[in-house]
């Protein structure tokens, strides 16, 4: 069998374009920078299957039209449409495609985050510490004031 995209495919990937677009505008503690460049890739995610939706259809519309000029009566017409249809198969596999890289970016952006709160975890972590050692020196400090006081 011939593996298609179907409308309800598309429909459901550019709801999900939509949803990481909303999940993105809320993760107000991201980076501006690594915001924008994700927002960048969803807007062009977002293109790239509007273009392969508009070639999809495209595609439909000509091997529509082709089968009927076969059923009218025509030459080698088709192996005409055999290949329009071969043509609309290639898109699918190249909208498949542009999904898998879609869910790709999508891995990496998660694991950037993980990797920033990570840090900003050892950074806390490191200041707790820092915190606790300057404590115990001012502590010391001051019994050492104390003793020299004394044996002054």
């Amino acid at each position: 069998g011939k593996k298609k995209v179907s409308p309800d495919k598309m429909v459901e990937m550019q709801a999900k374009i939509e949803e990481e677009r909303k999940a993105l505008e809320t993760k107000l503690d991201m980076e501006e920078e690594e915001r924008n460049k994700a927002r960048a890739e969803l807007e062009k995610r977002e293109k790239d299957l509007l273009k392969a939706q508009q070639e999809h259809q495209s595609l439909l519309e000509k091997l529509s039209a082709l089968e009927k000029k076969v059923i009218v009566g025509g030459v080698d017409l088709l192996a005409k449409a055999e290949e329009q249809e071969k043509l609309l198969e290639e898109s699918n596999m190249e909208l498949e495609e542009r999904r898998k890289r879609a869910e790709q970016l999508r891995k990496e952006l998660e694991e950037k985050e993980q990797e920033r709160l990570d840090i900003e975890e050892k950074y806390t972590n490191l200041q707790e510490e820092a915190q606790g050692k300057t404590k115990k020196l001012k502590k010391v400090w001051t019994m050492l004031m104390a003793a020299k006081s004394e044996v002054s």
